[in-house]
């Protein structure tokens, strides 16, 4: 997820700690290419989708992120995310 996201989904309430220990989070940092993360921009799970090959990894840590830090997820980015992780195996 974002910075940008995580302030839309409710990160500016947080405490400047907060924030700096979300955007130093390791699951946030997932290397990428620069085409794909130009692409995704700041859109979340129910905007954007990543190619076939890394569709697991990213739904499960969007997942565990939102989780984490206590952020909503809205009904398009849960619709979009059960898409992506349906044909995943289980420990993804």
């Amino acid at each position: 997820m974002s910075l940008a996201g995580a302030w839309r989904y409710g990160a500016r309430e947080t405490t400047p700690q907060q924030r700096l220990q979300f955007a130093s989070d390791p699951l946030e940092l997932t290397p990428t290419t620069a085409t794909i993360n130009r692409s995704k921009s700041d859109r979340d799970a129910g905007a954007w989708t990543p190619p076939t090959p890394g569709r697991c990894g990213y739904a499960t840590r969007y997942v565990v992120v939102k989780a984490r830090y206590r952020l909503p997820v809205h009904t398009a980015e849960m619709t979009a995310l059960d898409r992506m992780l349906d044909p995943c195996p289980a420990g993804s």
